[in-house]
């Protein structure tokens, strides 16, 4: 689960690091050597400047994924429903872990990622037609064992379908920084030590 919450942190800020290929790699290097100390790139805006203490430690977990999971075979299809410019920043970052990278546009269907990925990563604005779109249906057709995360809107998740496929097993974890009701939170979600949940942070910039 450090793992996963490394991805879910890098996913919701490395966006802001524009680094990505062998640049990303050395700084990914870096932040293993050098920790929280590890100083923020030059032109890094300053949310990044600001925050840097908690994307070095996001960063940090994610090179638990480089060096264990994925030489493990663990977690290494990632499906993106969004493919727009966010989720295609996160696509170029995934593939700099070696990850096998596929993703879909909102209008077009999810179901091949769905049953076919181990991490799906939603990245879609909310509107009537993704409001719940994932649910018990959706959800049953994810490979058994994989992960969900949420950056997004929350109300695109059905949360109580997500916590029953949590607590049957089919899901291994899932990592969300938004939420159905929020600010509440699940408490289903709460109690559960497979689930990774981040206070909204991409709302955190003087930007948004």
């Amino acid at each position: 689960i450090a793992g996963l919450a490394g991805v879910l942190l890098l996913l919701v800020s490395g966006i802001y690091l524009g680094v990505q290929g062998k640049g990303y790699r050395q700084f990914l290097e870096s932040l293993a050597k050098n920790g929280a100390n590890q100083p923020a790139p030059r032109g890094a805006p300053p949310f990044l400047v600001r925050t840097l203490p908690v994307v070095n430690t996001g960063i940090a977990l994610a090179v638990v994924f480089d060096m264990v999971m994925k030489p493990a075979g663990i977690a290494t299809a990632l499906g993106i429903i969004g493919l727009g410019r966010i989720g295609s920043a996160v696509a170029a970052r995934a593939r700099a872990f070696g990850m096998e990278v596929s993703g879909v546009r909102r209008a077009e269907s999810s179901h091949a990622i769905l049953e076919t990925s181990d991490v799906i990563s939603i990245h879609a604005p909310l509107t009537d037609e993704t409001r719940h779109l994932i649910n018990a249906g959706t959800l049953a057709r994810m490979r058994k064992g994989s992960y969900l995360i949420n950056t997004a809107r929350g109300p695109i998740v059905d949360e109580e379908a997500l916590c029953d496929a949590l607590e049957s097993g089919h899901l291994a974890g899932a990592g969300l920084d938004v939420y159905e009701h929020e600010p509440v939170v699940n408490p289903r979600l709460l109690a559960m030590r497979n689930v990774v949940v981040l206070p909204h942070i991409g709302s955190a910039t003087t930007e948004a």
